[in-house]
């Protein structure tokens, strides 16, 4: 295996590790963030109403988005549903950060 490779695959799994971590506070409460019952309302207050659907929906998302980024399989696919969860998670709370406990997306 080249070094190029190595250190793609060390940047998919980095990246997809990021956004299964942020999937993860959301839908599962881990890393600090508030699961389910606490990011529902969160949701709601930005307009995105059932809240406990829509999360479901967003950790889903990132969940598959994570794992073709990861596995490589049909990465494009993947960067484009991050991209797109994450564009939606930005916009009201960009100025916070990354990650739920600290109020980020």
């Amino acid at each position: 295996m080249e070094q190029i490779d190595v250190g793609l695959l060390l940047l998919r799994i980095v990246l997809g590790g990021l956004i299964a971590g942020h999937a993860l506070q959301k839908s599962a409460g881990w890393f600090g963030g508030g699961g389910r019952s606490q990011t529902a309302p969160v949701f709601e207050s930005w307009g995105f109403r059932p809240g406990h659907v829509l999360v479901t929906v967003a950790a889903l998302s990132e969940l598959v988005g994570a794992t073709l980024i990861v596995t490589g399989l049909a990465f494009p696919l993947g960067c484009a549903i991050v991209l797109g969860t994450m564009i939606v998670a930005a916009s009201p709370n960009a100025k916070n950060g990354l990650w739920a406990q600290q109020g980020g997306c």
